[in-house]
């Protein structure tokens, strides 16, 4: 399994795993789920500033443009994130773990949704502002096939994606 979590944390996909560890791949799927129930996201620290900032990718089929990725970002770690449509319902889920933080100030960038679902006093959305985040979404791009652009690799599903997010982000 250590094996397992060090090729995805690679960017190795999941048959490339499968053949490297000699076994099937739907053996490496379930292996991969499994190990991700275990994974707990880190503690978020309290009174600190986070950037949001979402991450568009797809799932399935390019033409269904279900799969979205909200992302939270403190410390240059993630430290919290759901996957789904640019909802405000799929938004919530990453914000209110910073209501429960208390976040001094939070950084996002024009989308309207924020303005909406964050207080005026600790919501920012000034030009630049969230660069951190977008920097890690860009080498997500580069070090994982499922996250590139026009490329062959993609998730099937939602549960698989966010299963490889949590291992790979905090596994």
């Amino acid at each position: 399994n250590h094996n397992l979590v060090a090729l995805l944390s690679a960017g190795v996909g999941i048959r490339a795993c499968g053949r490297l560890l000699k076994i099937s791949p739907s053996t490496v799927m379930r292996r991969i789920r499994q190990l991700a129930a275990e994974v707990k996201p880190p503690p978020l620290l309290m009174g600190k500033t986070y950037e949001v900032d979402e991450l568009v990718l797809f799932i399935k089929k390019k033409a269904d443009n279900s799969g979205r990725e909200f992302q939270l970002q403190g410390n240059q770690t993630v430290a919290r994130f759901s996957v789904g449509p640019r909802t405000n319902k799929t938004l919530r889920q990453v914000l209110t773990s910073l209501e429960l933080a208390a976040a001094k100030k939070i950084y996002t960038d024009g989308l309207k949704h924020y303005r909406y679902l964050l207080n005026r006093k600790v919501h920012c959305s000034k030009r630049y502002a969230n660069n951190h985040v977008e920097r890690m979404h860009l080498n997500y791009r580069i070090h994982l096939k499922r996250f590139q652009r026009r490329g062959l690799g993609f998730s099937r599903s939602k549960a698989m994606l966010s299963a490889t997010l949590k291992l790979y982000l905090w596994g």
